[in-house]
């Protein structure tokens, strides 16, 4: 659940009315993760700057934090070596695509880069960045992975040939 515009009280009950709403659903709290951990979501996500940003007290807190699934985003092969596999259990790895929902300064990395990352990670990596409805299928063919995208899954219309094509694929994602 990513809402960086929202304040932490309009999180929250974001957060809420989708719970309520979608009881069975599994939520990863974006970058509000004291809060993730406090209502005991499925998932914390905390961008990999703003790990490094944190305190040592508030990065032991995230460590010390079980039966929570935590992910991080790395923007290189250099960035996923360097994770500490003990800490996180997936990272996002991007941009693979050209993007126009967030401004980042990181370069696209492309499919060769993204193959290159799966055959050296020890964790599970999330494709993220410029992922279309058009260009979703082309990242299918690497395995256990599932990508994340922000505009396809707002578009109600993308949201379903999605899950369609998902529910359909030959090698199901596990």
């Amino acid at each position: 659940m990513r809402a960086k515009s929202l304040s932490t009280l309009e999180y929250k009950i974001l957060y809420s009315d989708l719970v309520l709403s979608f009881p069975n659903c599994k939520i990863i709290v974006n970058d509000f993760w004291e809060f993730g951990i406090e209502a005991n979501a499925f998932g914390i996500h905390i961008g990999k700057e703003d790990f490094a940003s944190l305190t040592e007290q508030d990065q032991k807190k995230i460590q010390n934090a079980r039966n929570i699934f935590k992910g991080t985003s790395s923007h290189s092969i250099e960035d996923l070596k360097s994770l500490d596999v003990n800490l996180w259990d997936y990272s996002g790895f991007g941009p693979i695509f050209e993007t126009s929902t967030k401004q980042t300064t990181n370069p696209t990395l492309g499919i060769e880069i993204l193959e290159k990352a799966i055959q050296i990670t020890k964790i599970p990596i999330v494709p993220i960045g410029g992922i279309s409805l058009e260009n979703f299928k082309s990242l299918f063919g690497f395995g256990k992975i599932l990508p994340a995208s922000i505009s396809m899954m707002a578009n109600e219309k993308s949201l379903v040939k999605i899950v369609d094509f998902i529910r359909n694929h030959p090698k199901p994602v596990r």
